[in-house]
């Protein structure tokens, strides 16, 4: 028991860290740590949870949305149809039904549960997004910031791009067990040690078939770490227009760029996450302590230069999972052209790594995906004193790396571990 204890520790606090510090793995992932649950625990109850909803009722909705229905249509000019783009192809598709885009059967599993949390949240997502595209420079109610902040958390890993990679790392994360499981074998006897791998395979458990899943039960985490972020509501009053994706919250961060770090995490100093929420309104979360962005007492900045509109949209498309969507008449093929280039030469992959020794000579080997870097720059975004002083030379990740908030939460889970 000794052995599966070290090789399940390791792979737990090995994860979590990598997700505070180096952004290696999507947020949506951190659903298997919970404070207050040990690892095998989590993985109990991911059992458990996988076989009450095999007797849970089937959901009503087979066609699934992981980019919400009401959220496209505000990219559309008939509240039907809305523009697309594929990136690989160059396929215009200047209406398409909003019924069958970023959708999939199940894509939320079967369990019924999963699709009312998500329509609840959606409901009330949308009054408060309604209330902003009408009036973006009122102010908001705490309860409506609670809300959209809410949203954009789920958003963020809620979609085909997160999971794929979700998926990716849980294929990749045991390729070299087999060499320690061999090396159990020959500390404890063979059929010991195939008793062992079997014990740890099953500790580690497999991801939630759902995306979805892992955004709600992942909120509370993440809420916990983006907690100080500022938000600001961008107003833009250029001639173009914002586009959105099959991906739309997009994880920047401007700071790390310059620092010329090659990933980063949610609790990194210097985090932006942007999300358009129609052609003229866009939101943007970010480290009050690396930024500055408008006057302190407006809740919004107006972009009026179109260079910002452009860049903004170029983040859209890097972020995309190759799909973006538009109002039509909006935007020429000229731009999707230059998106295209852009996005093809953009797209992280994914590097092999050593995460570390379970014995001598013995290591395990993952998976991770550098950070998207697209050499983003905004005319509205000001970088404060403290941190634009500093050079790539004298970074240091361990000083600068993690903003206070990420800080304390790693130490609360791990003391000495940040």
């Amino acid at each position: 028991m000794a052995a599966i204890a070290r090789v399940v520790a390791f792979i737990h606090t090995l994860f979590l860290s990598s997700v505070l510090r180096r952004g290696y793995f999507v947020c949506g992932i951190m659903v298997m740590f919970k404070k207050s649950l040990p690892w095998h625990a989590i993985c109990e109850l991911a059992s458990k949870s996988m076989i009450m909803t095999k007797q849970k009722k089937k959901a009503e909705t087979k066609n699934q949305h992981y980019v919400p229905q009401f959220y496209l249509r505000y990219f559309s000019v008939d509240k039907k149809n809305v523009g697309a783009y594929i990136l690989e192809s160059g396929q215009n598709i200047p209406s398409a039904p909003i019924k069958g885009q970023a959708s999939r059967d199940y894509f939320y599993s079967d369990n019924m549960e999963m699709e009312k949390i998500l329509s609840s949240l959606e409901s009330c997502a949308k009054k408060v997004l309604d209330k902003i595209i009408a009036a973006p420079t009122e102010p908001l109610s705490k309860e409506d910031k609670n809300t959209l902040f809410d949203f954009t958390v789920i958003q963020l890993g809620r979609t085909e791009v997160p999971a794929s990679r979700v998926n990716q790392w849980y294929e990749e994360r045991v390729r070299s067990l087999p060499e320690v499981f061999s090396k159990m074998s020959t500390d404890t006897g063979g059929d010991q040690g195939e008793s062992l791998k079997e014990k740890v395979l099953h500790l580690i458990g497999k991801p939630p078939s759902s995306p979805a899943q892992y955004s709600v039960d992942a909120h509370d985490q993440i809420r916990d770490i983006m907690r100080d972020l500022s938000v600001k509501i961008l107003v833009n009053k250029t001639g173009k227009s914002f586009i959105t994706s099959d991906n739309p919250v997009a994880k920047y961060n401007q700071f790390m760029e310059r620092m010329r770090q090659e990933a980063y995490g949610l609790g990194a100093r210097g985090l932006q996450i942007f999300f358009p929420l129609s052609p003229q309104i866009g939101l943007m979360y970010y480290d009050p302590k690396s930024y500055k962005l408008g006057y302190k007492k407006k809740e919004y900045v107006e972009l009026d230069q179109d260079k910002d509109i452009d860049e903004l949209n170029k983040l859209t498309s890097c972020n995309s999972g190759g799909l973006l969507y538009y109002r039509h008449g909006t935007i020429s093929c000229q731009e999707f052209v230059a998106l295209s280039k852009v996005w093809r030469k953009i797209i992280p992959k994914p590097i092999e790594w050593v995460v570390g020794d379970l014995y001598p000579g013995k290591s395990i080997w993952g998976v991770r995906y550098p950070s998207m870097f697209c050499k983003l720059s905004l005319s509205f975004i000001k970088e404060l004193p403290l941190y634009k002083a500093l050079q790539p030379e004298d970074f240091d990740r361990q000083k600068h790396g993690l903003r206070s908030l990420a800080v304390d939460y790693l130490r609360a889970l791990y003391p000495g571990s940040a």
